[in-house]
C-alpha cells in the first residue's frame, strides 16, 4: 500500500549521522469484527453519495527533523451497494484543498503558506496539471478471519513515520481494495477499514501507509542539487487516514454499478480461470516501440507519447472470450499495449477488431451477455427491442467474410471516441486504428493453428512487425458518444505514429498489466461515451479479482 509524503524547511545533513537503520518485519494479527447492515434498493443496487462537507483524507508526512499533518477534502464521489455489500465506488480528491494543521495560522502563517504552496508545486502534487486525485473502489471484502500487516523498514529518528501496525484502524470489519490515482499514476492499494451504517448513511474509516515515490511525488529533474539531496532524506512512507460519510441517494445509478455484474457474467459465460483475465483470456505478450512519424499530430495533441524518441511498449494480443483450444475458429481479436514515457509514466491503448460496438450503453452490454449465457431466443428478442442498434450490428457482421487471419494481419480499432487536446486547449474528436503493414501469413488449417508460432516465425524472418496509427478526425455530423455508431463517408486522417513489435512471448509481464483504456496522458482525453467510461471500472474489477487469486495461489 502506498504513498504520499512531504517535506519542507531546512535540512541539516548532520541529522543523518544520528540516524540508524533497523530492520523491522513485524506481523501484528487482529481479530476481525463482523458488522454491516446495508439495505439494498428494489433493483438490487443502491447509490450513496459522498458528503463532501464531512469527508476527508488525513496525512502525516515525516522527516528526521519533524513532521507535518493535514487534510485533503473530497470534491465528489459515490459508493454502490448490492446485497448488503459495497461493490465499488469512486472518490474524487481535491488536491487544491490541502491543509497543514500543525502550523498555527497566526504564529506560523508565512511558513504555513509557503509549505502549502510547495506541496502544490511540481515537486509534489503538481496541482496545476493534476488538480484532482481519484480513488476507485474495486472490492470490499468482509473480514471473517485474522489478518496480518507487515511493517516497512525505515531509518530511525525521533520523527520516523508510524509503522503499518501503529497506523492501522482499530476493530476493522473489512478490507477495501482499489486504485489510487495521483499525478497521472494509478497504483493498486488495499487496507483494513471499519464500516458503520444505517439505511440512510454509510461511514467508512481506514488507515494505511503509502510510498510517495510510487506516484512519482519527488523532486523533479529540474530541481537543484540541494533539493534533490533533501528529497533523499524525507521519509517515503506517508500515513493516510480515510474518513468518508456517504448518504443514500435517489439518483439514477451510474454505469459504475454494472461493472461487478458484468464481470460476473463473463465468469458464467467463459468460466473462472484463477489468476487469469475474465475476457480475452487467451493471448500472448509482445514488446516493441512507439514513435511519431508525422509532425502534424503535434498541432492536434500536446501528448508526450508523440515523441521523436522511440518509447518502450509492452503489450498483448488476445482472442475475444474464453480459453481458445482451437485457434482455427474465426473470432474477434484484441490488441492492447502500454507506452512507457521517458519519465516512467504510462499511457494505455486497448483496441479490438470490431468496427463498432454492438450496443451503446453498459446496461445493453450486460443484457447482451445475459442473453448469451441463457441462449434463449426471447432474451435476444428483448435485447433487440430495447437496444435496436444491436440489429444493425448483427446485419453488419453477418455480411463480413469470416477470413482467418493472424494477429499480424489484423487492423485494430479504438471503437470509442477520444479527444486530442493541443497546447492552446483546442480539442478535436477522433477515433484511431492501427493498420498493419506486415507480410500476409498464410494459415494452414490442416495443422494445429498457432498464432504465436506464426508470429514468431515471421519476426524471425523480418526482424519486426509494424502497424501505422491512423487517426480519423470526426465530421460535424458524427456521433461522438456512441460507440455503436460507425463513422461513414469521407474523413480527414493523419498517420500519426508507428508501432513496432520486435519480440513476442507466450507468457510475460503483459499478463499482469491492467490495460485500462482511460489510463491516458495529458493531451489525450476520453469522450463522454458511456461504454468508454464503463470500461475502466470493469477492467479494474476484473484486475482486482485475478490479483487476489494470484496472491492466494502463492
Amino acid at each position: 500500500m502506498k504513498q504520499i509524503q512531504f517535506i519542507f524547511l531546512l535540512f541539516f545533513i548532520a541529522v543523518l549521522s544520528m540516524t540508524g537503520c533497523k530492520e523491522k518485519n513485524e506481523a501484528v494479527k487482529k481479530e476481525a469484527v463482523k458488522t454491516i447492515d446495508l439495505k439494498e434498493s428494489v433493483d438490487g443496487y443502491t447509490q450513496y453519495t459522498i458528503d463532501t462537507k464531512t469527508s476527508y483524507i488525513t496525512y502525516i508526512g515525516s522527516k528526521p527533523t519533524g513532521k507535518h499533518n493535514g487534510k485533503f477534502y473530497l470534491s465528489k464521489g459515490n459508493i454502490y451497494v448490492n446485497n448488503q455489500t459495497i461493490v465499488n465506488g469512486d472518490i474524487v480528491i481535491d488536491l487544491n484543498s490541502i491543509t497543514v494543521d500543525d502550523l498555527n495560522d497566526k504564529e506560523d502563517a508565512q511558513g504555513k503558506r509557503v509549505l502549502i504552496n510547495h506541496l502544490k508545486s511540481n515537486d509534489f502534487f503538481d496541482v496545476k496539471n493534476y488538480p484532482k486525485g481519484k480513488f476507485e473502489i474495486t472490492s470490499v471484502t468482509q473480514l471473517t478471519t485474522k489478518y496480518s500487516i507487515d511493517d516497512k523498514t525505515e531509518f530511525e529518528s525521533i520523527n520516523q513515520p508510524l509503522s503499518n501496525t501503529e497506523n492501522s484502524i482499530r476493530n476493522p470489519t473489512h478490507i477495501m481494495s482499489g486504485s489510487l490515482e495521483l499525478r497521472g499514476f494509478k497504483r493498486s492499494i488495499s487496507f483494513p477499514i471499519r464500516i458503520t451504517s444505517s439505511n440512510s448513511k454509510i461511514i467508512i474509516e481506514g488507515k494505511l501507509n503509502i510510498d510517495r515515490t510510487d506516484w512519482s511525488i519527488t523532486y523533479g529533474e529540474e530541481a537543484s542539487i540541494t533539493d534533490k539531496l533533501k528529497d533523499k532524506f524525507i521519509y517515503n512512507t506517508v500515513n493516510l487516514g480515510f474518513y468518508v460519510e456517504a448518504l443514500k441517494s435517489n439518483k439514477k445509478l451510474s454505469a459504475h454499478t454494472l461493472a461487478p455484474r458484468t464481470i460476473d457474467a463473463f465468469e458464467k459465460k467463459f468460466g473462472i480461470h484463477k489468476g487469469k483475465r475474465r475476457n480475452h483470456i487467451s493471448g500472448i505478450c509482445f514488446t516493441g516501440s512507439f514513435i511519431i512519424n508525422n509532425e502534424r499530430i503535434r498541432g492536434l495533441s500536446s501528448s508526450k507519447i508523440f515523441s521523436t524518441t522511440p518509447l518502450k511498449v509492452i503489450g498483448r494480443f488476445s482472442h475475444k472470450g474464453g480459453v481458445k483450444k482451437d485457434e482455427a475458429v474465426h473470432g474477434e481479436y484484441g490488441m492492447a499495449f502500454q507506452v512507457i514515457l521517458e519519465n516512467g509514466m504510462t499511457h494505455n491503448f486497448s483496441m479490438n477488431t470490431l468496427d463498432f460496438f454492438p450496443v451503446s450503453t453498459p446496461q445493453g452490454f450486460l443484457q447482451l451477455m445475459t442473453a448469451k449465457i441463457s441462449g434463449k431466443e426471447e432474451d435476444f428478442v428483448k435485447l433487440k427491442k430495447e437496444h435496436p442498434e444491436f440489429k444493425n450490428f448483427k446485419a453488419h457482421y453477418g455480411k463480413k467474410p469470416k477470413v482467418l487471419k493472424n494477429y499480424a494481419n489484423h487492423q485494430f480499432n479504438s471503437v470509442n471516441t477520444f479527444y486530442l487536446k493541443n497546447e492552446n486547449g483546442k480539442k478535436t474528436a477522433v477515433r484511431w486504428s492501427f493498420i498493419p503493414r506486415n507480410e500476409t501469413i498464410s494459415i494452414n488449417t490442416s495443422e494445429n493453428v498457432s498464432y504465436y508460432k506464426d508470429l514468431a516465425e515471421l519476426l524471425n524472418k523480418k526482424g519486426k512487425l509494424l502497424w501505422d496509427m491512423v487517426i480519423t478526425i470526426a465530421n460535424p455530423e458524427d456521433e461522438i458518444n456512441n460507440a455503436a455508431k460507425q463513422w461513414t463517408g469521407h474523413h480527414k486522417t493523419i498517420t500519426a505514429a508507428t508501432l513496432t513489435i520486435n519480440a513476442v512471448n507466450e507468457d510475460g509481464t503483459c499478463q499482469n498489466i491492467n490495460f485500462d483504456p482511460l489510463q491516458l496522458q495529458s493531451g489525450i482525453l476520453p469522450s463522454e461515451d458511456p461504454i468508454l467510461k464503463f470500461r475502466s471500472p470493469a477492467y479494474a474489477t476484473a484486475f482486482v479479482r485475478r490479483k487476489q487469486e494470484q496472491k492466494q495461489q502463492k
